[in-house]
């Protein structure tokens, strides 16, 4: 909690810094929840949002709810 560097609304660059990631004591492994609103209001629907990765077909992919992600793409969970 409290280790984001960005603004509410800021665009980001690729490779740009979001924030620390570290253990909460209720997670198997450090990592970071990404969510997309068009609006900074709470009901406001999740948006899509690609994310690039040298392991997808034309670079990019498309995250999902409940998967696991490395800087690569898609990866198998490792726990279970």
């Amino acid at each position: 909690a409290g280790s984001c560097v960005l603004e509410v609304g800021e665009r980001v660059k690729e490779g740009q810094k979001l924030c620390d990631a570290g253990e909460v004591g209720f997670c198997p492994e450090p990592h970071l929840h990404l969510q997309m609103h068009l609006t900074s209001s709470n009901s406001a629907p999740t948006l899509k949002f690609a994310l690039r990765g040298s392991q997808s077909p034309d670079g990019y992919y498309f995250p999902e709810a409940g998967r696991w992600y490395s800087k690569d793409g898609a990866v198998e969970s490792t726990v279970g």
